[in-house]
């Protein structure tokens, strides 16, 4: 009877291993792509930050805040890793944890309260993700398959285009996590969108991936996870990922040449 006993547990663990192991990808589909890569390293995501966040903590709760409310302060978010290092999370209770403390480097971009408490706040990323075939972590097969995680206390949430990779809601979660394998049938530029908020207690986030070249992944969640998402596949917009003014000039001035050259060959 133990041994029937134990088999049967053994048979119980082995499905739900492979329900854990099996579950589908999170698809991109196509109608979200924006436009080809950029010929420019990205430099980061746009940064909206919102005091005294009332909604409920849950995604339709965030929604209705953000669309009745506007943003306290705005900044450039360098990487999506605040408190950056190896702290995961800072106190919100303590009055030294202030949005310039809580962002560190990031603050001297901030337009807005910068010296103001971070207690019940909401934070919003949006932008622009450059996804390369370099990034393809299984090159064998056709979609490009790249490992995402987020990580947040107390809710948050990661969008690709339209679809809604992870969502964790609750107002007392803790530091916790939501990992896996994102599918990008095309190579290019897709709108991203992240959101935290926090419940006047520990406040922390942080966005890493199987993407080479972000700051060290201080061991999160595991070894397909290389660090941060790095901020050169990072756009605040599709204005930020076009050429820049300069290089416009320098292409003009060179087709000028060339017209120029044809010309004088007359």
């Amino acid at each position: 009877m133990k041994n029937k006993n134990l088999l049967i547990v053994g048979i119980i663990g082995l499905i739900l291993f492979s329900m854990s192991s099996v579950l589908a990808a999170v698809v991109i589909p196509e109608s979200s792509w924006v436009a080809a890569s950029p010929s420019h390293d990205g430099t980061g995501l746009k940064g909206f930050w919102y005091d005294n966040f009332t909604g409920t903590y849950d995604a339709a709760g965030v929604a209705s805040f953000l669309n009745s409310n506007s943003p306290t302060a705005t900044f450039h978010s360098t990487y999506v890793d605040y408190p950056y290092g190896d702290a995961d999370t800072l106190d919100a209770r303590v009055s030294t944890t202030t949005l310039s403390s809580y962002l560190g480097s990031d603050s001297s971009t901030l337009s807005g309260f910068g010296s103001s408490d971070v207690k019940n706040s909401l934070f919003k990323f949006t932008g622009l993700i450059d996804i390369q075939k370099a990034f393809d972590t299984k090159p064998s097969t056709a979609p490009i398959d790249v490992y995402f995680a987020l990580y947040g206390d107390d809710g948050y949430s990661l969008k690709i285009g339209d679809t809604v990779v992870y969502n964790k809601e609750g107002g007392n979660n803790g530091f916790s996590n939501k990992n896996g394998l994102v599918t990008f049938s095309k190579a290019g530029l897709y709108p991203i969108e992240i959101i935290s908020y926090v419940n006047a207690k520990l406040i922390g986030v942080e966005w890493t991936g199987s993407i080479a070249g972000g700051h060290a992944n201080y061991g999160k969640p595991g070894a397909k996870y290389l660090g941060d998402v790095p901020s050169e596949v990072l756009y605040e917009d599709l204005a930020h990922a076009s050429p820049e003014p300069a290089s416009l000039v320098l292409l003009g001035l060179g087709v000028l040449g060339i017209a120029g050259r044809f010309k004088n060959r007359k």
